[in-house]
């Protein structure tokens, strides 16, 4: 932490990129001339609007950032030009990223048959087409499409194209299992001699994101979420005899513990874990404790790379294209 501190004096811009939300944005291009895009966000009583999203100057360069679509959103694309090709890429940044990869069929289930249907996404467009977006997130397609994924619609007539860019927002229920590393803290009011050691846990935290623009509301909603945890780690009382019983020995990590708590930006969570191997043996254990910790898969995914994205730039080549 030190060090990104000392660096962030002189290069603020990519400790901010590191540690902060990651945020995109594209060369600003023509629109509506080939095919009219019209997005609706997925909100209650939500209707169609142009894709016209604010340019920026960033760099120098005039640059446009993603426009929000909820899972809940629909695109509404309708040619200017007769035949206009028409395709769509997705690019997923979890924690097993992807490029933009191409999106030539969609899946889903039928409603009162046994096989998964295969939809093609047209590659002209010869009519009007609107392309919801619960449909790129079906888990029946086999590419990932997630919360904060990029969608590209790219309309073209010859060599000239037109391109649209998404970034998804997922509504409703959010559910994620994860690994992390707690560190128990003493209750109040518990045995002083209790050994506390660090809890491995696996866990499952369960969030819902309202479907409103009211801003706490959505605060809430992105960044908290109630967790359950099932680890191990240690709550027993340290024994001073001088004559020790082989049964009461302490290891670091000689319980099983359940707990649930609060977790908040899909990483820090506060849990209170009880230990459930405490009814099962002979021994002078503390029944709760409260821990708090980071999931070491979120972490591992934030700070992938963390060495080349402080010390370098990682500034794309000018264009000769």
């Amino acid at each position: 932490m030190l060090f990104a501190l000392v660096l962030g004096c002189a290069q603020s811009v990519r400790v901010q990129k590191f540690f902060g939300a990651g945020s995109y944005a594209m060369e600003a291009g023509t629109h509506g001339e080939i095919a009219v895009v019209q997005y609706a966000e997925g909100y209650q009583d939500d209707l169609l609007r142009d894709y016209a999203p604010p340019v920026e100057s960033l760099d120098g360069r005039s640059m446009v950032r993603p426009t929000v679509i909820t899972s809940r959103g629909r695109l509404y694309v309708d040619p200017v030009v007769a035949d206009a090709d028409l395709r769509l890429f997705v690019r997923h940044g979890g924690i097993d990223p992807t490029g933009f990869l191409p999106v030539p069929m969609l899946a889903g289930g039928m409603r009162k048959e046994l096989p998964t249907e295969l939809r093609p996404v047209p590659r002209k467009l010869e009519r009007p087409m609107e392309l919801r977006m619960a449909d790129l997130h079906n888990v029946y397609n086999t590419f990932t499409f997630e919360d904060g994924d990029l969608l590209l619609l790219e309309v073209a007539e010859g060599e000239d194209v037109e391109r649209y860019l998404f970034r998804t927002r997922q509504l409703g229920w959010r559910a994620r299992a994860g690994a992390g590393v707690l560190v128990q803290l003493p209750l109040p009011g518990g045995d002083p001699a209790v050994t506390l050691s660090p809890v491995l846990a696996l866990s499952f935290a369960l969030g819902y994101r309202f479907p409103t623009r009211q801003p706490t509301a959505r605060w809430i909603g992105d960044n908290l979420g109630l967790v359950v945890s099932l680890g191990v780690g240690s709550t027993a009382v340290a024994s001073t005899a001088t004559e020790v019983d082989v049964q009461q020995l302490d290891t670091l990590l000689n319980a099983a513990l359940l707990g649930g708590g609060i977790e908040l930006y899909d990483i820090l969570s506060v849990q209170v874990f009880g230990n459930v191997s405490a009814p099962f043996r002979n021994a002078a254990e503390e029944p709760l404790t409260l821990a708090i910790g980071f999931d070491a898969v979120q972490f591992g995914r934030a700070t992938r790379d963390a060495a080349s994205r402080l010390l370098h730039d990682n500034a794309l080549a000018d264009p000769t294209w």
